[in-house]
């Protein structure tokens, strides 16, 4: 259901530059964040600003700074969720954890 409707990212796909994800809701596909689609960069991008929770490597300097890896320290990450904000004032993401004897929780930062 969060695929359908957001910008979903599993963990499988962290590090493969060549992921390209796509949203559809009521409006049709991508409507909700603006774009039809929404590449690595920018989800690892997303992801690289919680410190907290992973770390990143980057290159380039200035402008042309990009995000070329991402670590996350959390195993029990599954995903990371990137959903447009209803007051169109940025994105807000959200980490998809696993919990062992609870099932599934949203961790939002």
């Amino acid at each position: 259901a969060m695929r359908k409707y957001n910008y979903v990212i599993g963990r499988e796909d962290f590090d493969n530059e060549e992921w390209i994800g796509t949203v559809t809701n009521k409006y049709g596909t991508g409507s909700l964040c603006a774009h039809t689609t929404r590449s690595w960069q920018n989800m690892a991008t997303q992801m690289a600003k919680d410190t907290e929770q992973c770390e990143s490597e980057t290159t380039g300097t200035g402008n042309q700074k990009r995000v070329s890896k991402v670590t996350v320290r959390d195993k029990r990450v599954i995903a990371f969720l990137l959903r447009h904000a209803t007051d169109n004032h940025g994105e807000h993401g959200c980490w998809i954890l696993r919990e062992p004897s609870s099932g599934t929780r949203i961790m939002i930062q």
